[in-house]
């Protein structure tokens, strides 16, 4: 009954993934809703005819029936596992085992999150250490050409008398019409 669990599972991808309905698949193999919805949950064993008749209307090899593929998903789910964040779930290989066989798209699809959650904790980790290590060297370092303008100006609050007296002037003494000080000034 071991290959037969393995088996209902992959009945049911494949299924689904045609969009056919147990009914419709169960009147193509010759059997019984009722009897395709227990081969489905493993509580019946899938005979060789039946496998034959499952491979060419899916049109796959019967090495896709093969458990070998469920055993490498399971195992790349235990890797997963073994985090540490998933030890208040009290998973076990027998878990995994059955993810991998009933679900393998959901298992596929829990193995790329993970990495994905993988990947972005360590470009995180990876940025900290950046920003850690340019705050400590920043200290030994001079500022950028534009911080050290912008602070002599924040340090003179915005305003420099000697500027603003010349301005002052020009627009005294300077034949300037407001509606085109451009001119004016050229």
């Amino acid at each position: 009954m071991d290959d037969a669990v393995k088996l209902g599972g992959k009945v049911r991808v494949l299924r689904r993934r045609d969009g056919i309905s147990q009914a419709d698949l169960a009147q193509k193999l010759g059997i019984s809703p009722s009897y395709l919805n227990l081969i489905e949950s493993n509580k019946r064993a899938l005979t060789a005819t039946l496998l034959l008749k499952l491979a060419q209307i899916f049109k796959v090899e019967l090495a896709s029936f093969s458990s070998e593929d469920d055993g490498r998903l399971a195992a790349d789910l235990s890797e997963v596992f073994v985090d540490p964040m998933f030890e208040p779930h009290d998973l076990t290989n027998v878990d995994m085992r059955e993810l991998a066989n009933a679900s393998p798209n959901m298992a596929r699809a829990t193995l790329t999150l993970y990495r994905a959650y993988v990947a972005a904790r360590n470009a995180t980790h990876t940025l900290a250490n950046r920003l850690s290590e340019d705050e400590a060297s920043s200290v030994d370092r001079p500022d950028l050409p534009t911080e050290e303008v912008s602070d002599f100006i924040q340090r003179h609050k915005n305003h420099f008398a000697p500027i603003e007296d010349a301005a002052s002037d020009l627009w005294r003494d300077a034949p300037l019409d407001a509606d085109d000080v451009y001119a004016g000034l050229v």
